[in-house]
């Protein structure tokens, strides 16, 4: 049977979405041109638009994540607000709505869950989701209700999995689509929630059939929740699909770029310590934990209470912990409540597997790695508040239900700089793409060092967006796609981006310069070989001609290479008699 629907989540969350999209309109309204990571998700973003996306975003270790799910929804912001509906000035401004939508709805969904199962003030529990995305923001981090940033969108798909985890665990299989949805999401997103949803999914499972088979139900179980397995498992499909589909499609794909990296760091371990103290950085809104564990117990501690706002939510959340545990002694109907207690069960397996992710993670431990943990806070606070609420009359009920929307209003204004989108925009990339010509190859060739990866994503992102192709060496396809990889990058025209001064002369020309950096324009110049397998001499004109060696007949052979590259690296070409 369906559960009972309830309207207050939906009607006070929206209230929130719409305020804080209110409070975004200037943000909604301003062109954006968008370089470094924003750049290079939005390369997919544009793959995705039409539907030949497979996998997720990059990862630093250069595989990429397993699904392209947030990117999908990315994509439909663009389409819906730039391409259709002509809302926002520049594409990558549609993409800022979504986030914020989209996180208010899975907030929503966590909240309608969390009110089958236990009393929970809407508005109390808002707030309590305002103060921590105002204290992630204070600390310098962009709050995780507006954030498109890749680190930031698993925060509250997370919180959803925890609540439907305890719900179906209480009994309630109609969440099995929340837990199912909510835990692809969370899969797509980063290779290291398999840990998280298959160990807490997974259990959740297998234990309410164990629990059926026990009770010597387990075929009428099946039977009576069919629909509800049903669901769960087609949405596991559908999203189980496009990474499916890649690996079965590509040669190599994905996942053999991620079993390499396993062999190259599967051994790598920290020791508990560290990940203990990781996990306290979250606690404490530490932004930089590979400093703060440099210092120890003490530099964490230190770091974390510098700040008088999270003195102040710790003093907070201990005044309600006291009222918790008073109301929890004199409450024994929800001392008994079998979803508070999964809830408190789930919350713990996530700090014990957070704590062993933490021994395994790989370079150092920095907070985008674990930013989904912020979640633990918000289910936190709704469990005390939860406890706490039966043992309030309805007119104290009432008062603070008042008091609490009239904080939100109020939090919301006072605090209309945090909850602002301020993506960072750069005209050069945008202008330099301009003045980019369309190579008479058809592809355009971009190299840069290294450190000037950001603007080479910026510059390609808005060639895509102009219609132009461009290609980069391989070793940059993580980051710009596979599909924009130089199938023979020796062949094609050099465009050169730089940050310092460049020497250019014919057959050189500046395509672009700016105080940000320079674009430059090589074509592909002939490169002559000796027969005799020597080095080849290349001359001012890039042509030499091969000399006949007695008896043997002449050789002609010819390449086209980049002629700021050196190194010259040429593999196996085929020779021809002459």
């Amino acid at each position: 049977m369906a559960p009972k629907r309830d309207g207050v989540p939906l009607i006070f969350t929206a209230a929130c979405v719409l305020l804080i999209l209110a409070l975004n309109v200037r943000a909604f309204t301003r062109p954006v041109a968008e370089f470094g990571d924003a750049a290079a998700n939005s390369l997919l973003v544009q793959q995705a638009k039409h539907f030949t996306l497979l996998t997720g975003h990059y990862s630093r270790w250069q595989f990429h994540h397993p699904g392209p799910a947030f990117l999908y929804l990315f994509a439909l912001g663009e389409f819906l607000f730039h391409d259709v509906l002509h809302l926002v000035p520049t594409p990558y401004t549609g993409q800022l709505p979504m986030p914020i939508i989209f996180n208010g709805a899975l907030l929503c969904a966590a909240l309608c869950v969390f009110r089958r199962h236990a009393q929970l003030s809407v508005p109390l529990a808002l707030l309590a989701t305002l103060v921590v995305s105002v204290i992630i923001g204070k600390g310098g981090q962009a709050p995780m209700l507006i954030s498109n940033w890749m680190p930031d969108v698993l925060l509250f798909p997370f919180l959803l999995f925890a609540v439907s985890s305890a719900s179906v665990l209480a009994g309630e299989t109609h969440d099995l689509r929340y837990l199912a949805f909510s835990g692809m999401l969370l899969i797509h997103a980063h290779f290291a929630q398999f840990l998280f949803v298959g160990a807490i999914g997974g259990a959740t499972v297998v234990y309410i059939l164990v629990r059926a088979q026990r009770q010597g139900r387990l075929r009428v179980f099946f039977s009576e929740r069919r629909r509800d397995f049903t669901l769960a498992a087609a949405i596991v499909f559908v999203f189980a699909l496009p990474p499916l589909l890649e690996i079965a499609l590509d040669r190599p794909n994905n996942l053999d770029v991620l079993l390499a990296y396993q062999r190259q760091f599967g051994h790598v371990r920290n020791n508990l310590g560290m990940a203990i103290g990781y996990f306290a950085c979250f606690l404490l809104f530490v932004r930089a934990p590979e400093l703060a564990l440099q210092k120890g117990p003490a530099g964490v501690l230190a770091m974390g209470f510098s700040r008088p706002g999270v003195v102040a939510y710790w003093i907070a959340l201990a005044l309600v912990l006291l009222l918790a545990l008073v109301a929890w002694r004199h409450t024994a109907k929800e001392r008994s409540a079998p979803f508070l207690r999964s809830l408190t069960w789930v919350a713990l397996g996530i700090v014990v597997l957070f704590l062993y992710w933490g021994t395994r993670i790989v370079g150092g431990l920095y907070i985008f790695n674990g930013n989904f943990i912020y979640a633990f806070h918000l289910l936190v606070w709704f469990v005390l508040l939860a406890v706490i609420e039966p043992r309030l009359d309805w007119r104290a009920a009432r008062i603070l239900n008042i008091l609490a929307v009239v904080a939100l209003m109020a939090l919301g204004i006072l605090e209309r700089n945090v909850f602002r989108s301020a993506p960072q925009s750069q005209p050069d990339v945008l202008q330099a793409a301009t003045a980019v010509p369309f190579s008479p190859f058809g592809t355009l060739a971009i190299t840069f060092d290294h450190d000037n990866w950001p603007w080479a994503t910026g510059v390609a992102n808005s060639m895509m967006r102009l219609g132009k192709p461009f290609c980069v060496s391989p070793e940059w396809g993580f980051m710009f796609s596979r599909d924009n990889v130089c199938p023979d990058i020796l062949t094609a025209d050099k465009l050169r981006l730089t940050t310092g001064v460049t020497p250019c002369t014919p057959p050189c020309r500046y395509v672009y310069r700016s105080p940000a950096f320079s674009l430059t324009l090589y074509p592909a110049q002939p490169l002559a070989l000796t027969s005799g397998g020597r080095p080849a001499r290349i001359g001012e004109d890039r042509q030499d001609r091969i000399q006949r060696r007695p008896g043997n007949a002449p050789l002609v052979v010819e390449a086209r290479v980049d002629p700021v590259s050196s190194p010259i690296h040429l593999g196996t070409i085929g020779v021809q008699p002459g």
